[in-house]
């Protein structure tokens, strides 16, 4: 029930390779998972996080504190999801089905602001840091089956259908929310699947998105302008060789993603790093990696610490996809360090991508994982000094 607090058994252990303590912060009573890594999720004492879980039957978003273990239900509503958190108002925001809502955390006291049409599935929801705007996109629903949905990808990369889901060109739309106002405000749209979207943290006139598809064969990073109409390709890359992705705004205003290259279609990729652009374009910044790089990398500063939720650490390294890592950025030298600090063994289905992420302090990782059998989400101190370093 809206309301109903619950503490957690929160669990420590110390990690058997590097000796960092992780704490299991969800108890195994169902699916727990904190939103996907683009959205705000931690407050600014980074004292709790929202998550989504089915404890009760079917998932609603809490609050879970990241000391206590205190669970606090936010909803009460029918399939909740894409959650982002207004750090400045102590506000989530959420979707119910189709309706876009709002409930505060102190008062619980809720509203619905929007209705998405029923022939859209809307996702990707962030807001900016001081709460005033939201953005989001809702892609055309498309009734037909996937006729290739039933079987595992034939090659790397892509989940059951996600070739054919691009190759469908489905309408999709980029919609700006004003939450004094309370109006929606279309930005762009287009024949093709647009996600990842993503709204500046500072600038409400400026949203982040990606063209969704195969990674070598879209120009995936764009910017949109709202106050301009103005939409153009952020990191231009050559079909077939280049390919960026996962791309995130720092909490200052970079953009972040991860890269690759190739200089052959039939080899595999032979460079990675992680670049740093602001969203004109300017002051590019890339960072090479030794061998493969993370699936997934967030940083709240690249001047800091980023973290990683793959950790290749030796050329020879059967297990490194087991690991959270800690990578540190040499202006200097253009490299990408990798510290392997701790071990999640999720499984890798779909649900169960660890998608780490940094307190907004820089004092601990936040990730989910599935080694217990359920999905839970865990924690650890972002350590670099207990970090089992790269060879290179």
């Amino acid at each position: 029930m809206k309301g109903t607090i619950t503490y957690s058994d929160v669990q420590r252990a110390e990690d058997p390779e590097t000796g960092v303590e992780v704490t299991r912060l969800s108890d195994g009573e169902g699916e727990t998972n904190h939103p996907y890594f683009t959205a705000s999720q931690v407050d600014r004492d980074s004292s709790f996080v929202i998550v989504t879980s089915n404890r009760t039957g079917q998932h609603q978003f809490y609050t879970l504190g990241l000391f206590d273990g205190k669970l606090v239900q936010l909803t009460q509503d029918g399939n909740v999801h894409s959650g982002c958190l207004d750090q400045e108002n102590h506000i989530l925001y959420y979707f119910a089905g189709h309706t876009l809502k709002s409930v505060r955390i102190d008062t619980l006291e809720e509203e619905a602001l929007m209705d998405v049409p029923s022939g859209f599935i809307p996702a990707s929801l962030t807001c900016t840091a001081d709460g005033r705007y939201l953005a989001f996109t809702i892609v055309e629903l498309n009734d037909v089956e996937l006729c290739t949905a039933r079987y595992e990808p034939e090659f790397s990369g892509g989940s059951k259908g996600f070739r054919e889901k691009f190759y469908r060109h489905p309408t999709s739309l980029i919609l700006r929310y004003d939450t004094e106002a309370r109006v929606g405000y279309t930005v762009t749209g287009d024949h093709r699947r647009m996600t990842h979207v993503i709204i500046h943290p500072q600038d409400e006139n400026t949203i982040l998105f990606c063209h969704e598809g195969p990674w070598s064969l879209v120009q995936r990073m764009w910017i949109a302008k709202v106050a301009t109409d103005e939409v153009y390709p952020l990191i231009e890359t050559q079909r077939h060789l280049e390919r960026v992705g996962h791309e995130f705004f720092t909490l200052n205003g970079r953009v972040g993603t991860q890269y690759s290259y190739r200089y052959r279609p039939d080899i595999d990729d032979l460079f990675h790093a992680d670049i740093y652009v602001n969203p004109d374009g300017s002051d590019e910044r890339r960072y090479y990696y030794p061998y493969r790089r993370p699936v997934h990398v967030y940083a709240n500063d690249e001047t800091h610490i980023a973290v990683g939720d793959t950790a290749q650490i030796l050329l020879e390294d059967p297990e490194y996809r087991r690991y959270i890592s800690l990578i540190k950025y040499d202006a200097d030298s253009h490299r990408a360090i990798v510290g392997r600090l701790c071990r999640h063994d999720t499984s890798w289905r779909k649900a169960s991508h660890p998608h780490p992420i940094l307190t907004p302090d820089d004092q601990h990782v936040i990730w989910g994982s599935d080694v217990g059998g359920t999905m839970d989400v865990y924690m650890a101190p972002a350590t670099w000094e207990a970090c089992i370093q790269s060879d290179r």
